[in-house]
């Protein structure tokens, strides 16, 4: 059997895209989803958390996305979980999951303000 990895998340951009570009000029957007999540304990007790979902958007996904999304926009992606691993200046291993976005849709309304 062969290895799947899809995820399907839906939020609010909690900020605008951050903009950067690798050293061969390839254009990357960073984002972060918020999503709540609720659920009703044995106690008839409700509660409610956010999550923040950190993801990446590469070369004409993101140059367009960069033109039309904004904080608060609700979104959904569709991509893979990507782990990022790095050492910190002790030499203590860190690592974060990602989405790797390979589809995004929003709902459409007028192009952010420059």
């Amino acid at each position: 059997m062969r290895n799947f990895n899809q995820v399907i998340i839906e939020g609010r951009l909690v900020k605008d895209l951050e903009i950067k570009y690798t050293n061969t000029d390839i254009m990357v957007a960073n984002l972060t989803i918020a999503y709540n999540r609720s659920w009703t304990d044995a106690e008839k007790k409700k509660h409610e958390e956010v999550d923040y979902i950190e993801a990446r958007l590469w070369n004409k996904l993101a140059e367009n996305c960069s033109k039309y999304l904004g904080k608060g926009q609700l979104i959904r992606i569709v991509g893979e979980l990507r782990q990022q691993r790095w050492t910190t200046e002790s030499n203590e291993p860190r690592s974060k999951l990602i989405v790797n976005v390979n589809l995004i849709d929003w709902e459409y309304r007028e192009t952010k303000s420059e």
